[in-house]
């Protein structure tokens, strides 16, 4: 009751540091892992938009995933800091992560395409890569993936693979 007390001051006079202190406090003191990974939200929210700081905020959000390894709310918040700092290490294993959590084929083809991108154009990793482009390839045909699979098969001397994806680009040429 106190530390509600002192969360309620805190965030009406904006005393952010102050609140983060009384936030750890609460989560410490929580009854259970609910109430715990709600008190955590609620900070790694404050340390997000009310301080602007990407430390912190990036320790909150895994204080978050640390009780809830799967929440959504704290892999995409973690994916957002991660490229405005382009953290691209960080927020390929971040989007890894998330595809994890979703159900849909199609979505989850574009985080690993935003995966097979980072990878390639801006961490120069294209081996790891085409690891990506072949599973947005195996949720379904897509140009895209195509056409970087032959561009890597070619430059490695892959001639069979590249034969293999030639064939299923041909229906796409104009």
């Amino acid at each position: 009751e106190t530390l509600e007390l002192m969360e309620s001051i805190d965030e009406e006079g904006e005393q952010w540091a102050r609140l983060l202190d009384v936030l750890t406090q609460r989560a410490r003191a929580a009854a259970d892992r609910d109430d715990k990974a709600v008190v955590l939200r609620r900070k790694a929210v404050v340390a997000t938009h009310r301080l602007d700081d990407a430390k912190t905020a990036i320790r909150s959000w895994s204080e978050v995933l640390d009780v809830c390894p799967d929440d959504v709310e704290a892999l995409d918040a973690l994916a957002e800091i991660h490229e405005r700092q382009k953290s691209f290490a960080e927020l390929i294993e971040v989007l890894g992560r998330r595809a994890g959590t979703i159900e849909s084929v199609p979505e989850r083809a574009d985080v690993h395409k935003r995966m097979a991108h980072l990878l390639e154009d801006e961490l120069k990793k294209p081996d790891a890569a085409m690891e990506y482009w072949r599973k947005v390839l195996d949720a379904g045909e897509d140009v895209e993936s195509l056409g970087a699979l032959s561009r890597y098969y070619e430059r490695t001397g892959a001639f069979e693979q590249l034969v293999d994806v030639l064939a299923r680009q041909a229906p796409y040429a104009e």
